[in-house]
């Protein structure tokens, strides 16, 4: 897969452009390349986004050329890269059901929201401690 498909520039913009903390700009980038990534993995299976489970991502990495390359030059590689879509998955998962859509269904714009949301309401917690 073309790296610009998983996330564009524009889309690194407009996620620079929200002026949230460095860590949740990160997050968001990860959980939108997450989402394209994942995309076909899914697909390939039949199943939708929200079905997909963990040995899933492992067989798809472990079939992934590009990665194996990379396992070799960085032992452990495919294990952090598995457990790194794993987690951006829960995160789309709890996009997703927010706004009540399909993970598939989501916009970069929503995801975007849905962390500043997050970063929002941990202000707000903080304010009342």
């Amino acid at each position: 897969m073309n790296p610009d498909e998983l996330l564009t520039l524009a889309e690194c913009r407009e996620i620079d452009q929200t002026l949230l903390p460095a860590q949740d700009r990160f997050a968001i980038r990860i959980t939108v390349y997450s989402l394209r990534y994942l995309t076909p993995v899914a697909e390939e299976r039949g199943i939708d986004l929200e079905d997909l489970q963990p040995g899933d991502i492992y067989t798809w990495i472990e079939g992934d050329r590009s990665l194996q390359m990379e396992e070799l030059n960085r032992p452990g590689f495919m294990v952090w890269y598995a457990q790194f879509l794993i987690s951006s998955l829960e995160k789309l998962r709890q996009v997703a059901a927010t706004q009540e859509l399909t993970i598939k269904d989501l916009t970069v714009d929503q995801i975007i929201n849905w962390f500043r949301h997050q970063v929002n309401q941990t202000i707000d917690a903080n304010k009342k401690s």
